[in-house]
Protein backbone atom coordinates (compact mmCIF):
# COMPACT_ATOMS: atom_id res chain seq x y z
CA UNK A 1 0.00 0.00 0.00
CA UNK A 2 1.18 3.84 -1.02
CA UNK A 3 0.69 5.24 2.52
CA UNK A 4 3.19 2.57 4.30
CA UNK A 5 5.73 4.40 2.25
CA UNK A 6 7.49 6.83 4.92
CA UNK A 7 7.70 9.64 2.56
CA UNK A 8 3.93 9.85 1.62
CA UNK A 9 3.26 10.34 4.87
CA UNK A 10 5.42 13.42 4.48
CA UNK A 11 3.28 15.20 1.68
CA UNK A 12 0.85 15.83 4.68
CA UNK A 13 -0.08 19.17 4.33
CA UNK A 14 -0.14 20.72 7.74
CA UNK A 15 -0.22 16.97 9.41
CA UNK A 16 -4.02 16.68 7.80
CA UNK A 17 -5.57 14.54 4.75
CA UNK A 18 -5.49 17.13 2.43
CA UNK A 19 -6.74 16.34 -0.49
CA UNK A 20 -8.52 17.98 -4.42
CA UNK A 21 -11.16 17.58 -6.46
CA UNK A 22 -10.80 18.56 -10.20
CA UNK A 23 -12.28 17.37 -13.18
CA UNK A 24 -10.87 17.88 -16.77
CA UNK A 25 -12.75 17.30 -20.36
CA UNK A 26 -11.65 14.18 -22.69
CA UNK A 27 -12.62 14.02 -26.28
CA UNK A 28 -14.85 10.60 -26.74
CA UNK A 29 -13.89 8.62 -30.10
CA UNK A 30 -17.08 7.54 -30.64
CA UNK A 31 -20.85 9.62 -30.03
CA UNK A 32 -23.37 7.92 -27.46
CA UNK A 33 -25.74 8.73 -24.66
CA UNK A 34 -22.76 10.42 -22.28
CA UNK A 35 -21.17 12.64 -24.57
CA UNK A 36 -21.90 16.14 -24.16
CA UNK A 37 -20.61 19.22 -26.39
CA UNK A 38 -18.19 21.74 -24.27
CA UNK A 39 -17.25 24.74 -26.31
CA UNK A 40 -14.94 26.21 -24.29
CA UNK A 41 -12.93 22.91 -23.69
CA UNK A 42 -13.39 20.63 -26.85
CA UNK A 43 -14.52 22.83 -29.34
CA UNK A 44 -16.93 21.24 -32.14
CA UNK A 45 -16.58 17.88 -30.44
CA UNK A 46 -18.22 16.06 -28.01
CA UNK A 47 -16.33 14.31 -24.90
CA UNK A 48 -16.80 13.65 -21.32
CA UNK A 49 -15.23 14.69 -17.57
CA UNK A 50 -12.89 12.78 -15.60
CA UNK A 51 -13.33 14.12 -12.18
CA UNK A 52 -10.36 12.73 -10.08
CA UNK A 53 -10.36 13.03 -5.75
CA UNK A 54 -6.23 13.61 -5.85
CA UNK A 55 -4.35 13.32 -2.29
CA UNK A 56 -0.43 13.02 -2.12
CA UNK A 57 -0.56 13.04 -5.70
CA UNK A 58 -2.36 9.62 -5.95
CA UNK A 59 -6.01 9.83 -7.53
CA UNK A 60 -7.62 7.15 -4.86
CA UNK A 61 -11.28 7.84 -6.58
CA UNK A 62 -12.25 8.39 -9.92
CA UNK A 63 -15.40 8.48 -12.22
CA UNK A 64 -16.58 9.81 -15.49
CA UNK A 65 -19.05 12.28 -16.07
CA UNK A 66 -21.06 14.00 -18.69
CA UNK A 67 -19.63 17.52 -19.18
CA UNK A 68 -23.07 19.16 -19.02
CA UNK A 69 -23.16 17.75 -15.04
CA UNK A 70 -22.34 20.15 -11.96
CA UNK A 71 -19.15 19.21 -10.67
CA UNK A 72 -20.31 20.36 -7.47
CA UNK A 73 -22.88 17.55 -6.95
CA UNK A 74 -20.56 14.68 -7.07
CA UNK A 75 -18.30 15.93 -4.62
CA UNK A 76 -19.60 14.89 -1.10
CA UNK A 77 -20.33 11.47 -3.01
CA UNK A 78 -16.41 10.98 -3.95
CA UNK A 79 -15.47 12.04 -0.36
CA UNK A 80 -17.87 9.95 1.55
CA UNK A 81 -18.54 6.91 -0.60
CA UNK A 82 -15.80 6.32 -3.02
CA UNK A 83 -12.95 6.62 -0.68
CA UNK A 84 -11.48 3.86 1.50
CA UNK A 85 -11.79 4.08 5.19
CA UNK A 86 -8.04 4.54 6.19
CA UNK A 87 -8.14 7.41 3.31
CA UNK A 88 -10.84 9.58 4.46
CA UNK A 89 -10.15 13.09 3.90
CA UNK A 90 -10.02 15.72 6.34
CA UNK A 91 -10.24 18.71 3.83
CA UNK A 92 -11.42 18.50 0.40
CA UNK A 93 -9.99 21.90 -1.80
CA UNK A 94 -11.90 22.57 -5.09
CA UNK A 95 -12.09 25.50 -7.75
CA UNK A 96 -15.45 27.09 -7.21
CA UNK A 97 -17.19 24.47 -9.68
CA UNK A 98 -16.86 21.84 -6.47
CA UNK A 99 -19.07 24.01 -4.29
CA UNK A 100 -23.01 24.09 -4.21
CA UNK A 101 -25.86 25.29 -1.78
CA UNK A 102 -25.72 22.24 0.43
CA UNK A 103 -21.89 20.99 0.06
CA UNK A 104 -20.41 23.24 3.43
CA UNK A 105 -22.74 21.81 5.37
CA UNK A 106 -22.75 18.08 4.34
CA UNK A 107 -19.35 18.45 4.57
CA UNK A 108 -19.51 20.01 8.14
CA UNK A 109 -21.53 17.05 9.51
CA UNK A 110 -19.51 14.41 8.70
CA UNK A 111 -16.34 16.13 10.18
CA UNK A 112 -14.57 17.19 6.98
CA UNK A 113 -13.82 20.68 5.64
CA UNK A 114 -14.73 21.75 1.97
CA UNK A 115 -12.11 24.42 1.05
CA UNK A 116 -12.34 25.25 -2.39
CA UNK A 117 -10.07 28.60 -3.91
CA UNK A 118 -11.82 31.59 -3.39
CA UNK A 119 -10.36 33.77 -6.07
CA UNK A 120 -12.20 37.10 -4.81
CA UNK A 121 -13.30 36.88 -1.02
CA UNK A 122 -13.77 40.82 -0.45
CA UNK A 123 -16.49 40.47 -3.22
CA UNK A 124 -17.85 37.42 -1.18
CA UNK A 125 -21.24 37.64 0.89
CA UNK A 126 -21.00 37.17 4.54
CA UNK A 127 -23.69 35.25 7.06
CA UNK A 128 -24.23 35.94 10.49
CA UNK A 129 -27.22 36.28 12.86
CA UNK A 130 -29.43 39.22 14.00
CA UNK A 131 -28.43 39.33 17.68
CA UNK A 132 -24.45 39.53 16.68
CA UNK A 133 -23.33 42.37 18.83
CA UNK A 134 -20.82 43.58 16.39
CA UNK A 135 -18.83 46.72 17.05
CA UNK A 136 -18.64 49.44 13.89
CA UNK A 137 -15.17 49.48 13.92
CA UNK A 138 -15.42 45.58 12.27
CA UNK A 139 -14.16 45.78 8.96
CA UNK A 140 -15.63 42.53 8.24
CA UNK A 141 -19.37 42.34 8.66
CA UNK A 142 -22.58 39.84 7.65
CA UNK A 143 -24.39 41.48 5.16
CA UNK A 144 -27.14 38.70 5.61
CA UNK A 145 -28.58 36.89 8.49
CA UNK A 146 -29.91 33.22 8.89
CA UNK A 147 -33.19 32.67 10.17
CA UNK A 148 -31.98 30.66 13.31
CA UNK A 149 -35.99 29.68 13.81
CA UNK A 150 -36.10 28.11 10.61
CA UNK A 151 -32.78 26.43 11.34
CA UNK A 152 -33.83 25.24 14.88
CA UNK A 153 -37.39 23.84 13.49
CA UNK A 154 -36.47 21.89 10.71
CA UNK A 155 -33.27 20.41 12.28
CA UNK A 156 -34.18 17.08 12.47
CA UNK A 157 -35.67 16.95 9.03
CA UNK A 158 -32.02 18.05 8.04
CA UNK A 159 -30.37 15.21 9.92
CA UNK A 160 -32.71 13.06 8.07
CA UNK A 161 -31.62 14.26 4.76
CA UNK A 162 -27.31 14.08 5.35
CA UNK A 163 -28.24 10.18 6.68
CA UNK A 164 -29.96 9.48 4.11
CA UNK A 165 -26.89 10.64 1.93
CA UNK A 166 -24.27 9.07 4.51
CA UNK A 167 -25.95 5.37 4.12
CA UNK A 168 -25.91 5.79 0.53
CA UNK A 169 -29.42 4.10 -0.44
CA UNK A 170 -29.70 6.14 -2.84
CA UNK A 171 -26.73 7.92 -5.23
CA UNK A 172 -26.16 11.01 -3.52
CA UNK A 173 -25.19 12.51 -6.64
CA UNK A 174 -28.86 12.63 -7.63
CA UNK A 175 -30.25 13.50 -4.05
CA UNK A 176 -27.81 16.72 -4.11
CA UNK A 177 -28.31 17.83 -7.15
CA UNK A 178 -32.13 17.60 -6.83
CA UNK A 179 -31.72 19.65 -3.27
CA UNK A 180 -29.75 22.31 -4.88
CA UNK A 181 -31.23 23.17 -7.97
CA UNK A 182 -32.97 26.41 -7.90
CA UNK A 183 -36.25 25.13 -9.24
CA UNK A 184 -36.80 22.74 -6.08
CA UNK A 185 -38.23 24.81 -3.05
CA UNK A 186 -39.16 23.49 0.72
CA UNK A 187 -38.71 24.75 4.34
CA UNK A 188 -36.26 22.11 5.04
CA UNK A 189 -33.91 23.33 1.98
CA UNK A 190 -33.75 26.95 3.22
CA UNK A 191 -32.87 25.90 6.56
CA UNK A 192 -30.21 23.63 5.38
CA UNK A 193 -28.99 26.46 3.23
CA UNK A 194 -28.94 29.02 5.89
CA UNK A 195 -26.67 26.29 7.38
CA UNK A 196 -24.25 25.96 4.70
CA UNK A 197 -23.22 30.08 4.36
CA UNK A 198 -22.81 29.94 8.17
CA UNK A 199 -20.46 27.01 7.47
CA UNK A 200 -18.92 28.82 4.25
CA UNK A 201 -18.68 32.45 6.24
CA UNK A 202 -16.46 30.11 8.73
CA UNK A 203 -14.63 29.03 5.98
CA UNK A 204 -13.70 32.09 4.18
CA UNK A 205 -13.40 34.04 7.77
CA UNK A 206 -10.42 30.83 8.39
CA UNK A 207 -8.93 31.37 5.01
CA UNK A 208 -8.44 35.38 5.08
CA UNK A 209 -7.07 34.93 8.65
CA UNK A 210 -4.52 32.24 7.47
CA UNK A 211 -2.12 33.13 5.25
CA UNK A 212 -0.56 28.89 5.81
CA UNK A 213 -4.11 27.39 5.16
CA UNK A 214 -4.47 29.40 1.74
CA UNK A 215 -0.94 28.13 0.78
CA UNK A 216 -2.23 24.94 1.35
CA UNK A 217 -5.32 25.28 -0.79
CA UNK A 218 -2.81 25.94 -3.89
CA UNK A 219 -0.56 23.42 -2.86
CA UNK A 220 -3.56 20.92 -3.28
CA UNK A 221 -4.85 22.07 -6.29
CA UNK A 222 -1.72 22.03 -8.00
CA UNK A 223 -1.16 18.67 -7.38
CA UNK A 224 -4.69 17.80 -8.60
CA UNK A 225 -3.57 19.91 -11.72
CA UNK A 226 -0.13 18.03 -12.00
CA UNK A 227 -2.43 14.64 -12.28
CA UNK A 228 -4.30 15.63 -14.84
CA UNK A 229 -0.90 16.13 -16.75
CA UNK A 230 -0.13 12.77 -16.23
CA UNK A 231 -3.29 11.71 -17.14
CA UNK A 232 -2.93 13.64 -20.55
CA UNK A 233 0.45 12.56 -21.38
CA UNK A 234 -0.41 9.02 -20.96
CA UNK A 235 -3.72 8.83 -23.25
CA UNK A 236 -1.77 10.69 -25.65
CA UNK A 237 -2.79 8.57 -28.67
CA UNK A 238 -5.37 9.86 -30.75
CA UNK A 239 -5.17 13.21 -28.95
CA UNK A 240 -6.30 11.44 -25.64
CA UNK A 241 -9.57 10.22 -26.93
CA UNK A 242 -11.73 7.78 -24.55
CA UNK A 243 -12.50 4.45 -26.33
CA UNK A 244 -15.27 2.72 -26.30
CA UNK A 245 -18.94 2.03 -27.62
CA UNK A 246 -20.91 2.41 -24.42
CA UNK A 247 -20.44 4.35 -20.66
CA UNK A 248 -18.73 0.50 -19.20
CA UNK A 249 -16.23 0.33 -22.01
CA UNK A 250 -15.57 4.30 -21.30
CA UNK A 251 -14.84 3.68 -18.00
CA UNK A 252 -12.71 0.63 -18.21
CA UNK A 253 -10.62 2.93 -20.16
CA UNK A 254 -10.77 5.69 -17.68
CA UNK A 255 -9.86 2.99 -14.92
CA UNK A 256 -7.10 1.45 -16.63
CA UNK A 257 -5.23 4.67 -17.31
CA UNK A 258 -5.68 5.86 -13.86
CA UNK A 259 -4.36 2.28 -12.97
CA UNK A 260 -0.65 3.04 -15.36
CA UNK A 261 -1.10 6.41 -13.62
CA UNK A 262 -0.89 4.95 -9.79
CA UNK A 263 1.95 2.46 -10.79
CA UNK A 264 4.34 5.13 -12.36
CA UNK A 265 3.44 7.53 -9.32
CA UNK A 266 4.13 4.61 -7.14
CA UNK A 267 7.55 3.86 -8.74
CA UNK A 268 8.90 7.54 -8.68
CA UNK A 269 7.74 7.56 -5.12
CA UNK A 270 9.42 4.87 -4.15
CA UNK A 271 12.41 6.19 -5.56
CA UNK A 272 12.18 9.23 -4.09
CA UNK A 273 11.63 7.87 -0.62
CA UNK A 274 14.93 5.59 -1.06
CA UNK A 275 16.89 8.64 -2.13
CA UNK A 276 14.97 10.68 0.97
CA UNK A 277 16.05 8.03 3.94
CA UNK A 278 19.82 7.97 2.54
CA UNK A 279 19.82 11.46 2.91
CA UNK A 280 21.53 13.36 5.48
CA UNK A 281 21.80 16.83 4.72
CA UNK A 282 18.74 18.09 5.72
CA UNK A 283 18.51 21.08 2.80
CA UNK A 284 18.39 17.73 0.39
CA UNK A 285 15.82 16.33 2.25
CA UNK A 286 13.50 19.36 1.59
CA UNK A 287 14.53 19.58 -2.27
CA UNK A 288 13.24 15.91 -2.34
CA UNK A 289 10.30 16.56 -0.60
CA UNK A 290 9.53 19.79 -3.06
CA UNK A 291 9.52 17.44 -5.83
CA UNK A 292 6.54 15.31 -7.18
CA UNK A 293 6.30 12.12 -7.61
CA UNK A 294 4.20 12.80 -11.20
CA UNK A 295 7.26 13.03 -13.15
CA UNK A 296 7.16 10.93 -16.36
CA UNK A 297 10.33 12.74 -18.42
CA UNK A 298 12.29 9.49 -17.56
CA UNK A 299 9.73 6.70 -18.62
CA UNK A 300 9.18 5.94 -22.13
CA UNK A 301 5.05 5.58 -22.81
CA UNK A 302 5.79 3.75 -26.21
CA UNK A 303 8.04 0.87 -25.09
CA UNK A 304 7.56 -2.38 -24.34
CA UNK A 305 7.32 -3.11 -20.22
CA UNK A 306 7.21 -6.03 -18.06
CA UNK A 307 4.80 -6.86 -15.03
CA UNK A 308 5.26 -9.06 -11.78
CA UNK A 309 9.13 -9.65 -13.47
CA UNK A 310 11.69 -10.88 -10.30
CA UNK A 311 13.62 -8.72 -8.98
CA UNK A 312 12.22 -5.16 -9.63
CA UNK A 313 13.11 -4.00 -6.17
CA UNK A 314 16.12 -5.21 -6.82
CA UNK A 315 17.35 -3.59 -9.96
CA UNK A 316 15.85 0.12 -8.61
CA UNK A 317 18.01 -0.37 -5.75
CA UNK A 318 21.48 -1.83 -8.10
CA UNK A 319 20.41 1.77 -9.98
CA UNK A 320 19.74 4.32 -6.44
CA UNK A 321 23.02 2.84 -5.16
CA UNK A 322 24.73 4.63 -8.21
CA UNK A 323 24.01 7.98 -6.26
CA UNK A 324 26.78 7.30 -3.90
CA UNK A 325 26.85 11.42 -3.20
CA UNK A 326 24.37 14.05 -3.76
CA UNK A 327 26.88 16.25 -5.49
CA UNK A 328 24.38 16.72 -8.49
CA UNK A 329 21.49 18.19 -6.11
CA UNK A 330 24.00 20.39 -4.14
CA UNK A 331 25.23 22.14 -7.49
CA UNK A 332 21.59 22.28 -7.96
CA UNK A 333 20.82 23.93 -4.67
CA UNK A 334 23.50 26.22 -5.42
CA UNK A 335 22.29 27.59 -8.90
CA UNK A 336 18.94 28.49 -7.02
CA UNK A 337 20.17 30.04 -4.24
CA UNK A 338 22.07 32.42 -6.41
CA UNK A 339 18.94 33.05 -8.65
Amino acid sequence: MITEIPIFKKWYLDGKYHGSADGFKLEVELKHVMARYSKKYLGTKMGVSSYNNVLNHFSFTGCLINNSDYEGDYTFEMAEHQNAPELKIDILSTDKHGSNMVNYGLFDLTDRLLAPRIPRPHRETFWGFKDMQLDEDYIIKPKKFANEKLMIEEWNNAQRFVASLITGDAPPSITIRKMASKHYTSRTKRAFTHYNHLVRTEFLLLSLHDKNFRRAIMTALNRGEAYNNLYRAIAILKNGALRGNNTVEMEIWNQCTRLVSSMILYYNTYILNELYEKATDEKIKAYLLSLSPGAWIHINFFGYFRFFAEGFYEEIELWIQEWNDFEGIEDLLKKQKKK
